[in-house]
């Protein structure tokens, strides 16, 4: 079953994280449909906040998948 969430009536390609909030760093989700060039276009869909110090987040494709016309691919990008 690949990741994927009904928003609005449309389907979008989905990743969703684990993020530990006690770790300085920065996250980026980029998306691309030829695995090269990468762009800092994922949409924030939600985020589930743990006692624990960590958090998940989710986001989307900014194109529904019926709409994509071609491939699509998430990736997570962390830096400290």
């Amino acid at each position: 079953m690949l990741p994927y969430a009904e928003l609005g009536g449309k389907e979008y390609l989905t990743i969703t994280f684990t993020r530990n909030t006690n770790v300085a760093s920065s996250v980026l989700v980029e998306s691309t449909s030829d695995l090269k060039k990468w762009e800092e276009i994922g949409v924030f869909v939600e985020r589930d906040v743990h006692n624990d110090g960590t958090q998940i987040f989710k986001y989307r494709h900014p194109v529904a998948v019926d709409e994509g016309g071609g491939l699509q691919f998430l990736r997570v990008n962390v830096t400290e």
